[in-house]
């Protein structure tokens, strides 16, 4: 998709995620704005122009770079390293659900979730190993894998106020129904 066709994707995204937490609001509660839901975007080159114009439409756009510096440097040396790792932890507390993919989709990032190695860097903290290598071992980028991760990164300030819809936590097995 082209810059622009990805633009207004994303924003016709938001209006549909706003009105799914409207809908399941409280009578009375305060809606949520498209504006307000939180847009996690890789900070390439399409990810970094995209995040700008969507700030600038007032769109709650953070631009996460894999190869910048971890939120936690004493536990993690890159962004990537801390996004797989928190993740697999979401995932273990139950707090990821994957049960509604279809099957051709779930094996597909199951196979890119799994693949990788890890180990621990001279500092002893850990480290993903290069994406090139899962790349090699499973023939293909693991970019579905990357943006399941982006999805799941928990932004710290992103957007006026927290948005948290109030509905009841789905199931908690990653894979299956």
């Amino acid at each position: 998709m082209d810059p622009v066709r990805i633009f207004h994707r994303v924003k016709a995204v938001c209006r549909d995620m706003a009105d799914l937490v409207n809908g399941q609001r409280q009578k009375g509660a305060q809606l949520v704005s498209p504006q307000e839901i939180p847009i996690k975007l890789d900070d390439d080159g399409t990810g970094g122009a995209l995040g700008s114009f969507l700030r600038e439409d007032g769109y709650s756009a953070v631009q996460v770079g894999a190869g910048c510096g971890a939120d936690d440097p004493e536990k993690y040396p890159k962004k990537r390293d801390e996004l797989w790792f928190r993740v697999a932890a979401k995932a273990r507390a139950g707090l990821v659900y994957l049960g509604d993919l279809d099957g051709p989709t779930a094996r597909r990032l199951k196979k890119q979730l799994l693949a990788p190695e890890w180990n621990l860097d001279a500092s002893g903290r850990r480290k993903v190993e290069p994406k090139e290598d899962t790349k090699e071992k499973i023939g293909r980028s693991p970019d579905d894998a990357d943006a399941f991760n982006l999805a799941h990164y928990d932004v710290v300030a992103c957007g006026p106020r927290a948005i948290v819809p109030d509905v009841p936590q789905r199931p908690t097995r990653l894979f299956g129904r």
